[in-house]
C-alpha cells in the first residue's frame, strides 16, 4: 500500500514537471513569435488613420503590416494601451480598432436616429496613388463587412478633411498628405510646413513612425510608474491629499508639449482603470 502511495506521488510530481516544461516552452515560443513579428517589419511606406470618435493612426510597411501606432485623442488612448497592433495586417488592425469602438460604446449596435449614423472615416497616404486607393478600398470593404456581419447600421468612408482642403489646393498635395504633414509637424516642430511639404512622402511617414516609437516607450514607462503609485495610494491614509500631490508632480515634469499631453492622457486612462 505504501508503494502505491509513493508511486501516485511520483506520477503527480512527473505530471507537474511535464506541465511546467510545456508551459515554459509555450511562453518562450510566444516570446520568440512576437519578437520575430516585430523584427521582421519593413520600413513604413503608408500612413493610415481611422476616425470614429476615438481616432488612431498607423504607419504601415510595404506588406501592409503595422509598424507603429499612436492614439490621436484620449478616447483612442485606452484602446492603444490595451491592444498590441504592431505586426498586425492593417486590415486586421482596423477591424480590431473598430471592434474596440463597438465594445466601448462609440459605435452602437442599435439603429441610429434619422440623420445620424455610425461612421468610420479613413485616410490613407502613400507615394503611389494606385497603392493608396487600393488599400483604402480594402479597408472600406473590410470594415463595412464587419458592420454588416454584426448587424450595425453605419458606413465606412474616406475622410473629407475639409480643414486641410485649402492648403491642399495651394500646395498641390492631397488632403491626406496635408494631414500627414500637419501630424508630423506636431511631432517635429523643428521643421516648417514648407520643408515637410518638399520631403518625399516616405520620409514624412518615417518621421511620424520615429515619434510613435518614442511616445510608446514613454507611455509604457509612465503606465508602470502610475500604476505602482496609484496602487500604493489605495492603501494610504492620506489618499486624497497624496493623489493631488502626485498629479501636480506629474503635470510639472519638464516634457515638451506633446509628451505632456501623452502623460496627461495616460494618467486619465490609468486612473480610470485602477478605480
Amino acid at each position: 500500500m505504501p508503494n502505491n502511495a509513493n508511486r501516485g506521488r511520483n506520477i503527480i510530481r512527473e505530471k507537474k514537471w511535464f506541465i511546467g516544461v510545456i508551459s515554459l516552452v509555450l511562453v518562450i515560443g510566444l516570446g520568440v513569435f512576437f519578437a520575430l513579428r516585430s523584427n521582421n517589419l519593413g520600413e513604413p511606406v503608408t500612413y493610415v488613420s481611422l476616425s470614429v470618435n476615438p481616432e488612431i493612426e498607423f504607419t504601415v510597411d510595404s506588406r501592409n503590416r503595422v509598424v507603429s501606432v499612436e492614439a490621436i485623442n484620449a478616447d483612442a488612448e485606452q484602446i492603444v494601451l490595451n491592444e498590441d497592433f504592431i505586426g498586425m495586417d492593417i486590415e486586421d488592425a482596423a477591424q480590431r480598432f473598430t471592434q474596440h469602438c463597438i465594445e466601448l460604446g462609440f459605435i452602437t449596435t442599435e439603429e441610429e436616429p434619422e440623420g445620424t449614423q455610425n461612421e468610420v472615416r479613413i485616410t490613407v497616404v502613400n507615394a503611389d496613388e494606385e497603392v493608396e486607393n487600393e488599400l483604402r478600398n480594402k479597408l472600406q470593404e473590410r470594415l463595412q463587412k464587419h458592420f454588416d456581419n454584426n448587424g450595425i447600421f453605419g458606413k465606412v468612408s474616406q475622410e473629407t478633411l475639409e480643414l486641410y482642403a485649402e492648403d491642399a489646393v495651394l500646395s498641390g498635395r492631397s488632403v491626406g498628405h496635408i494631414k500627414l504633414i500637419m501630424r508630423a509637424l506636431e511631432f517635429n516642430p523643428q521643421f516648417t510646413f514648407y520643408e515637410l511639404k518638399e520631403l518625399p512622402v516616405n520620409e514624412v511617414i518615417a518621421l511620424t513612425k520615429e515619434k510613435h516609437d518614442s511616445l510608446r516607450d514613454v507611455s509604457k514607462e509612465m503606465k508602470t510608474l502610475l500604476e505602482l503609485e496609484l496602487n500604493n495610494l489605495k492603501t494610504s491614509a492620506k489618499y486624497n491629499l497624496v493623489f493631488v500631490e502626485l498629479s501636480t508632480t506629474v503635470f510639472i515634469i519638464n516634457y515638451n508639449l506633446l509628451l505632456y499631453d501623452r502623460v496627461y492622457r495616460t494618467l486619465e486612462i490609468i486612473t480610470f482603470t485602477v478605480w
